[in-house]
Parts: structure tokens; sequence; C-alpha cells
């Protein structure tokens, strides 16, 4: 195991969700966490969410980490941004976001480490104009419960 290289910048967690409540001790609680919605009404609307993206580093990593959001739609076009600098050691980015919505379909939150692409969060809208569906029924994907098991 001497030979695993520990150094460069990694991604603990990226979620979508509602809000992050953050504790008096430091420890942070993601409220809601989803992977789309269901959408009456217009097709173009404003929806608030936060994306927290929980950034560490290896050894040897020094100085500010540039960290950045894009939303891509699902025609390909990229419409918002948000970057945050997160500190050396790692640091927990709550990105507070009003997003705007103009297309149905899957979204992606692609999320940049030093400008290279590291992970992406989907988020799927739905549009619908009719209320036979309802409203609440479309949030994480299948929750499946399991165990780690080991190899050994």
């Amino acid at each position: 195991m001497d030979d695993v290289n520990v150094g460069g910048t990694y991604i603990q967690a990226a979620v979508l969700c509602e809000r992050v409540l953050e504790e008096r001790d430091g420890m942070l609680t993601p409220v809601r966490i989803t992977d789309g919605l269901v959408r009456r009404g217009p097709k173009i609307f404003d929806y608030q969410m936060t994306a927290l993206v929980i950034v560490r580093a290896g050894e040897g990593v020094r100085g500010e980490i540039p960290v950045r959001i894009e939303l891509q739609m699902p025609s390909g076009n990229v419409t918002a941004k948000a970057t945050m600098r997160a500190k050396s050691i790692g640091q927990n980015l709550v990105f507070n976001m009003n997003v705007t919505f103009s297309e149905s379909g899957l979204h992606w939150f692609n999320v940049y480490l030093q400008g290279e692409l590291t992970t992406r969060m989907p988020f799927r809208v739905v549009s619908t104009e009719q209320d036979d569906r309802p409203a609440d029924n479309f949030g994480v994907s299948d929750h499946v419960e399991g165990q780690i098991i080991n190899p050994n």
C-alpha cells in the first residue's frame, strides 16, 4: 500500500438538496436530497435549491482550490455558473442557488475542481399540464439499503 498516491484534490460528496443545516458543532445536514422535480405550470420557472460539495485535499496540496459548478441543460447549453474557493485542507461548500429552468429533461450540475470536470449531479425536470401526477412523487431515485461486503 506504500505506492498509493494520496496527493490531489477529491470530492467526498456532492448532492443537490433543498437546504443545508449547519449545527453548532459545525456538522452539516443536507435536507431533502433530490434528483429532480415534477412541475405544473409555465415551462420556464425559477427554483431555489442548494448544492453541497465537500472537497478534501490529499497530502502536499497547497493554496486555494477553485471549485466551479455549471448547469448544463438537456440541449447541452450551459446556462449558469457558480465559483467558490476551497481551502487546501478541504472544505464544505454550500452553493445556495436560484436556478432558472427553461427546458424539461435531464439537467446536469457539472462540478469542476481546478478546471477539471470531477463529477456530475443529475437533476430531471418533468413539466406537466395535467394534475394526474402528484408533485411529490419525484425525489431521490429508488432508495436501496445494503451492506458492505468484505471480499477477504
